[in-house]
Order: structure tokens, then sequence, then C-alpha cells
């Protein structure tokens, strides 16, 4: 049987819906947080616990939960991020430690949409992230260990060649020249008799 809606009940229009709507780039949360603003911001630890230079910061938190506002560049990524990334280490890992399987994925997914907030972009950091999907994946694959999984999940240092190491274009054109001069030398003549 289809729902209907009661006739004495008004139909919510199309356009509240769209409003009420979260931005898929701010990530599911338990609450539609609200800051607190620039002046009632508290001191806390940063969240990153290796800055020691700066023992304290000020951070804005939520009028509704309580929660401190990750204001730092490490930025919280959605769950679809860490099934690529899943699938990145499944890639890296198969030869060393076996493939691990759909099922094994699955469940690791589930394991981390099943962590309140993963996806809440205000308080949590993608460090934290990395922290928690590393154990998902050890709570299926204990075999594996962490340090191989932090590699795997690193992305490898691009191959283009360091601006500041690379040759002037004066002595680029040199080497050029000189190499063309020497095919040129190699190559058999034609033409003449």
């Amino acid at each position: 049987m289809i729902n209907e809606v009661a006739p004495d009940q008004p139909a919510a229009s199309m356009d509240e819906s769209l409003l009420n709507r979260k931005k898929p780039s701010e990530g599911r949360a338990s609450c539609a947080h609200e800051d607190c603003g620039h002046r009632e911001r508290i001191y806390s630890p940063p969240f990153d616990r290796r800055l020691t230079r700066v023992p304290v910061q000020r951070f804005p938190y939520c009028l509704k939960c309580g929660k401190l506002k990750n204001v730092s560049s490490d930025k919280a990524k959605l769950v679809g991020w860490y099934t690529n990334l899943l699938r990145i280490v499944n890639y890296n890992i198969a030869l060393s430690h076996g493939k691990i399987t759909q099922a094994q994925q699955r469940l690791i997914i589930a394991e981390i949409e099943k962590v309140q907030d993963f996806e809440d972009r205000y308080h949590m950091t993608r460090s934290a992230q990395l922290d928690l999907f590393f154990v998902a994946i050890h709570k299926f694959r204990p075999e594996i260990p962490f340090w191989v999984l932090e590699r795997a999940a690193t992305p490898e240092p691009s191959k283009k060649p360091d601006p500041v190491k690379a040759l002037p274009a004066w002595v680029q054109y040199l080497e050029w020249l000189k190499k063309k001069r020497a095919r040129d030398a190699a190559a058999p003549v034609s033409g003449k008799k």
C-alpha cells in the first residue's frame, strides 16, 4: 500500500526539503553545529599533540553540543574517500599479505560507518579518521601490521623533477645540441656519390 498524506496535513514542499538537506561536503553529523562566535572561544590544547610550541590555543565551539571546532588544516574526509583508500591499500599489500576480500572490505566500511560522527568535519580530524580506519582493517586482518597499512596508505612521492635542481635553459640547450650533432655524425650521409 502506498503511503498517502492525510488530507488535513499539508504536504512538505520541495523547497523546504531542499533547504533542510545538508551539502555533501558537510558530512553526516549528529548535530547541526552552531558556532559560538569570535569572542566566546575557549582555551584548549591543540588537536595535534606533536605541537609543543603552542601549549594552549583558542578554539570556537558548538553552542548545541559543546564540541570544539577543528581549525587545523587536518580536515576530515567523507567515507567514500576511505573506500577509495581501502582499494589503494588492498592493491599495495596484495603481493606481501594477500588481498582483502570484498566481504572484508564491506565489513571494514561498515565498521567505519558505525563510528558516531565519523564524517563530522566540525570536530573530527583526518589523522583521527586514519587511526580508526587502520584499526578497522586490523580488526578483520590482524596479521597485517599497522606500519604496513600506514605505508600502503601514503601516496608515492611525485616523479616530477625538482625545479630548483633543474638545469638552466641554456645548459639544457647545449646538451640537446651536443646530442643532435652526435646523431648527425653517426647517421649515414645519403645523396653523395
